[in-house]
């Protein structure tokens, strides 16, 4: 048993590392965005990824494309933070809010000589489209100033640029009327063609054998609980396996997203906020049956009590009511 025990730790501790690591993505030291205009010349581009962020131009509820700028008179309404959520952006003396429709501005400039680049759109809150210097390069969902149009999508790509000027105008437009959090919450991030493309292989790669080494190892455990059900530990550290392998394709690169059509955006979103909740109370399920007289039978009781109680919620409500809750949803990983 305490050979059993010790390996199962080992299990855990390989799994934690397998998930830290899903996290530890490139990072670099730049200059940040200082009121719309981001100066690279002094990066190396070939072999660099720049997270364009810092102070973005706003142009709150108006959908605005590459020709309304040819107009001087076009002022933004404020410069917001990216990546950052614009509920508290404050315009003319008041909170924004949750919900509406925005464009965003950057202007980048870039160094001399500097490669064929490419975008990489993570998800925002909760569509979006963009334009690069004139030219329309796609999105997420449908953007729109109507709540009754707007799609919800959290799809993320990867766009060459089709352009060689030494300039990058950039905008995108967003709208939100889905989720508790609107804005470009995600860094968007600038590279040479070969390093955003070997780095976006990389992920989904990596995330994907994670997510399959995980079904693999929740499927055997389940299966050693099939022939030896006296032993529980192994159907709940199988099933919190599973869990996790689930999570990590709805996080991250989003692969489930990006597999599934927009309409599955909002049964995507509750198993992703279900996840938050069920993984920690499977955990509690193996460590208690694992330790039997060392974790309370009452504390148990209770965080999967709270578990059910919030995963029940949100397979109930929309998505614009339960992500309003996040904060509950964490209280349970923080105690388990």
């Amino acid at each position: 048993m305490l050979y059993f025990r010790f390996s199962v730790a080992n299990k855990i501790f390989t799994l934690i590392l397998l998930l830290i690591s899903i996290q530890c993505k490139q990072t670099h030291t730049i200059d940040l965005a200082h009121q719309g205009v981001l100066d690279l010349r002094s990066k190396d581009l070939s072999s660099s990824i720049i997270s364009l962020n810092g102070d973005w131009e706003l142009y709150w509820r108006r959908l605005l494309e590459p020709e309304d700028f040819k107009s001087l008179s076009i002022r933004p309404d404020s410069y917001i933070e990216v990546p950052d959520i614009w509920n508290h952006t404050v315009i003319s003396g008041q909170s924004i809010g949750n919900y509406g429709y925005a464009t965003y501005r950057l202007k980048v400039i870039l160094p001399e000589n500097s490669p064929p680049l490419s975008i990489k759109m993570l998800d925002s809150g909760s569509n979006y489209r963009f334009w690069v210097n004139g030219q329309y390069y796609g999105g997420s969902g449908h953007v729109s100033d109507r709540s009754d149009k707007s799609i919800a999508s959290y799809k993320t790509a990867l766009y060459d640029l089709r352009t060689t000027d030494p300039e990058l105008e950039i905008l995108v437009q967003v709208s939100n009327y889905h989720h508790a959090k609107g804005g470009i919450w995600e860094p968007i991030k600038l590279g040479s063609y070969a390093t955003m493309h070997n780095y976006r292989e990389f992920l989904l790669i990596f995330e994907g054998f994670l997510a399959g080494s995980l079904i693999i190892m929740g499927l055997y455990h389940i299966g050693l609980y099939l022939l030896r059900k006296k032993d529980h530990s192994t159907i709940w550290f199988g099933l919190f396996c599973l869990e996790i392998a689930v999570r990590t394709m709805l996080t991250g690169e989003r692969i489930l997203h990006g597999l599934l059509p927009d309409g599955a955006w909002e049964s995507l979103v509750k198993l992703e906020y279900i996840t938050m909740d069920i993984g920690p109370a499977l955990f509690l399920l193996f460590l208690k049956s694992l330790y039997p007289s060392e974790i309370s039978l009452r504390f148990t009781q209770a965080m999967i009590a709270w578990a059910t109680i919030l995963s029940i919620f949100v397979i109930f409500v929309p998505a614009s009511v339960y992500s309003q809750t996040l904060i509950a949803h964490q209280l349970v990983v923080v105690l388990t």
